[in-house]
């Protein structure tokens, strides 16, 4: 009774031992597959935080172009009042040469005509 036992025993040893190898193996299989997703987890965030570092050097550009056109659009307007000052300048010498130069007709008693000639008079003279 006792080899028979120590069969029965035995093989009850074994089939636990081989119950154990294929949880062993369904448990190696889990650690795989959570490897092999953790892997591409791992994959995944270093493809984000590259296209993060892309987006940041991008932002980082479009704030250097608006500060520099920032810059161009102050220098623009700075320029602004002075060429209109000028303008108001040229403005303000063409009136006093035409005011001296009607001064001078008056005084030399000259009559300047004002013709009008149409295109075809003009061509004509030509």
């Amino acid at each position: 009774m006792s080899a028979s036992h120590s069969c029965r025993t035995e093989a009850h040893l074994h089939a636990e031992y081989l119950a154990m190898l294929a949880k062993n193996y369904e448990v190696q299989e889990e650690i795989n597959a959570k490897d092999a997703s953790t892997q591409l987890a791992k994959e995944e965030v270093k493809q984000v935080k590259a296209e993060t570092a892309m987006l940041e050097a991008k932002l980082e550009m479009a704030k250097v172009m608006a500060e520099h056109r920032e810059v161009l659009s102050k220098q623009i307007m700075a320029e602004t009042p002075r060429t209109r000052a000028e303008i108001e300048q040229l403005a303000a010498d063409y009136e006093a040469v035409l005011a001296w130069f009607e001064q001078e007709r008056a005084a030399l008693g000259l009559q300047v005509k004002q013709t009008s000639l149409s295109t075809s008079a003009c061509c004509s003279l030509c």
